[in-house]
């Protein structure tokens, strides 16, 4: 069951916060619908924010002294609403924390398996059984051939839906050569470290229909930018080979500060994106990232820096500033200087400033700050941080204002 939102109260770093998971928040609707709640929720923020207390507040969700209003797990009676947990069984988590040795771990396990230990048949038996994936499903999430095929071959090899604990003789004797470790010796580093992410959530913390939330914290660390971009996709698709329907069954909580896990969230889609952070008292607060906060046509790491850590950048002006060339069509810079000063969201007092190249004179700040971008070795034109941000917040307003 997913869980539509969770309120503190008098938590040490928290505060009273509330975060929604909610798609559509109208307290006329019914709280626990299931169809109007994420499957799907990233928090993101800078280090020192509170992502990493937050997941272990979710993963205590239970027993939390903080979290009131808790909802039961299985209500008899929908139209009930919020209680304190009763008799109705408890919510189910597995949270993988960011130090975990994925490696050291499987090893272990691996080796458990292959002597005929019954760490790996007890898991399986008692909480899952997975179903038989095809290599050309596989491909299509992986879009990698040898770690497609591999995955498909190890997952049966692991965890066949036909092992039961008297077929374990004839079993082992048929695979007695083979083991995860050694299996995956053809595959690259970074093939590899998917890998055992992906086994040790199967080994480790078996996932089965009971199971509410899945929390991961900084999935990125240790990982090649190109497979950041490429692990949320790959927990996804994992926790939906449970259900032979293909639907998401379990709640996914990610803690993360990387571009390249943020952008692979933005480009999916089915996230639900929020923003933790500290306000000038050193309250904490969150804002949700969505597509009406964005102004560029596409998915932007410079936009992303400035969404989620409000860092401006150059690349971010020059972005911004060429996209309202194109939807305008005016490109020459005196042309869209001319537009931007008869606009009624352009203030002489605050964004007005004289410049001149040639017999051309400009006077926006946004012109300001662009010819400073294009032409670094004139030192008249060298701009502040502050006037970046005016320019880049000025840019972000006048396209507001054209939707």
């Amino acid at each position: 069951m997913k869980i539509p939102y969770i309120q503190f109260k008098n938590h040490p770093i928290l505060g009273n916060l509330k975060i929604d998971f909610r798609k559509n928040i109208d307290e006329n609707l019914n709280i626990i619908d299931q169809n109007n709640i994420y499957n799907n929720i990233i928090f993101v923020s800078e280090n020192g924010a509170g992502k990493s207390m937050l997941l272990n507040e979710i993963d205590n969700y239970q027993n939390s002294k903080y979290i009131i209003e808790k909802f039961n797990k299985m209500l008899p009676n929908p139209q009930i609403g919020i209680n304190n947990i009763g008799s109705f069984g408890k919510f189910d988590s597995r949270l993988l924390n960011s130090d975990i040795k994925y490696k050291e771990i499987l090893k272990e396990f691996d080796s458990g398996f292959m002597d005929g230990r019954n760490t790996v048949s007890g898991y399986m038996q008692s909480n899952f059984k997975i179903n038989k994936l095809k290599s050309i499903d596989i491909q299509n999430i992986f879009n990698n051939n040898r770690l497609s095929i591999f995955f498909d071959e190890s997952m049966e090899y692991a965890l066949p839906d036909t092992f039961r604990k008297n077929k374990r003789e004839d079993y082992m004797q048929n695979h007695k050569a083979k083991n995860i470790i050694d299996y995956s010796s053809k595959l690259s580093s970074g093939e590899q470290e998917i890998l055992m992410r992906l086994l040790y959530l199967r080994f480790k913390y078996p996932i089965s229909r009971n199971t509410d939330f899945i929390l991961i914290d900084e999935p990125e660390i240790g990982l090649h930018p190109k497979w950041q971009l490429k692990i949320l996709n790959y927990y996804k698709f994992l926790f939906k080979s449970i259900d032979k329907s293909s639907n998401q069954i379990i709640q996914l909580f990610i803690a993360s500060h990387s571009e390249n896990v943020l952008k692979a969230a933005m480009d999916d889609g089915d996230w639900l994106i929020i923003r933790l952070f500290q306000d000038k008292k050193g309250k904490r607060k969150t804002e949700r990232i969505d597509d009406s906060d964005r102004c560029l046509t596409y998915n932007s790491f410079a936009e992303i820096r400035f969404l989620v850590f409000d860092i401006v950048t150059n690349d971010y002006h020059n972005e911004l500033y060429e996209e309202l060339q194109s939807k305008l069509r005016l490109y020459r810079v005196k042309e869209l200087d001319d537009w931007i000063i008869g606009q009624e969201l352009y203030e002489s007092s605050k964004h007005k400033k004289i410049t001149n190249h040639g017999k051309t004179e400009y006077s926006s700040i946004i012109s300001f700050v662009r010819n400073g971008i294009h032409h670094p070795e004139q030192k008249k034109k060298k701009f502040s941080e502050e006037q970046l941000r005016m320019s880049i917040n000025l840019l972000r307003k006048l396209f507001k204002d054209l939707k």
